[in-house]
């Protein structure tokens, strides 16, 4: 299908004027329209923001193996699990060696005490000043969705750095909301669409940076005068302060970071719809070091042309 025009808004207006090593650090937001309204493309650029946060991590929590792990039942379970039968019948062989061991010790007087009238295995274990171990081990639960804030304080120098201020607000905002159709606004709503967003140094993307993955505007708030209230002739505000809150798609995986770092992810958008891939793509080969030689062509840096606005592909 042919792609809709790209129209994009800049601030301030003289943003995109140098390129190569001369140009302006910056930031691109890029939002799709969904299918009733064209899929038309809009492009948001602001100087790049400082403080740039990108926060990766996992959830994890514990579990307590218990005997399993003291008796070495867990490397019988892993090797059942891989498929060694042999190498179970040894480490289950082992495992019953520490379990009887442990009987002929604290454990097993325990045990026998605790059929002694009132006596359990706990005060009989506490009689002798022992205890049984939790084996306690770190268990992984998934990474987390990572979420993205960027601040800007817009003042405009020129009448078209008001209007742009006025569209890149408007902009913000209108796609922070869900669609409807208009013969039923209140029965079945669309997802809000997705933005792209990318760290520019003119025509090219930044490669020292991370990349981020489709985002949903999660919260957009906008203060217009925090310092005074002061308004200019035609009405327009002095100042505007934007916060933008953004949440990725989904919870990336480490295939993922890589196909990001080396410019080659679709970053979770379907071309054709605009709307959220659901699952991680498969089928491309990640290099072992796919950091390694770092440079503009490995990395996937954009060559288009500044004052053409790149689209989802």
């Amino acid at each position: 299908m042919s792609k809709p025009a790209n129209p994009f808004i800049v601030f301030p207006s003289d943003l995109l004027e140098l390129s190569g090593k001369l140009a302006f650090p910056q930031i691109e937001f890029t939002v799709q329209e969904d299918a009733s309204g064209g899929g038309a493309f809009t492009s948001i650029y602001l100087p790049m923001p400082s403080g740039i946060s990108f926060n990766d991590g996992g959830d994890y929590g514990m579990m307590e193996l218990g005997d399993i792990a003291a008796g070495g039942g867990m490397d019988a379970l892993a090797k059942l699990m891989q498929g060694d039968i042999d190498g179970v019948a040894r480490s289950a062989g082992g495992a019953i060696g520490q379990q009887y061991s442990s009987l002929t010790g604290a454990r097993g007087k325990a045990i026998l005490a605790a059929t002694l009238p009132g006596v359990d295995k706990e005060t009989a274990m506490f009689a002798q000043k022992k205890i049984k171990p939790p084996n306690q081990n770190t268990t992984f639960k998934g990474n987390n969705l990572r979420n993205f804030a960027f601040n800007f304080k817009l003042i405009a120098n020129s009448e078209r750095d008001t209007a742009a201020i006025a569209r890149i607000q408007t902009t913000f905002r209108r796609y922070t909301y869900a669609g409807s159709s208009d013969d039923a606004p209140n029965v079945i709503l669309d997802y809000p669409p997705l933005w792209k967003i990318r760290f520019l140094e003119g025509d090219r993307e930044n490669i020292y940076l991370p990349k981020i993955f489709a985002c949903y505007l999660e919260s957009f708030q906008c203060t217009f005068n925090g310092e005074a209230n002061m308004f200019r002739y035609d009405g327009s505000p002095f100042s505007v302060d934007c916060q933008l809150a953004f949440k990725e798609t989904r919870v990336l995986t480490r295939n993922d970071i890589d196909l990001l770092a080396m410019g080659v992810s679709d970053r979770g958008i379907n071309p054709d719809t605009g709307l959220a891939t659901s699952t991680a793509p498969s089928g491309t080969t990640i290099p072992i070091r796919p950091y390694a030689g770092i440079s503009d062509s490995s990395m996937g840096a954009s060559k288009s042309n500044a004052n053409t606005p790149s689209q989802f592909e």
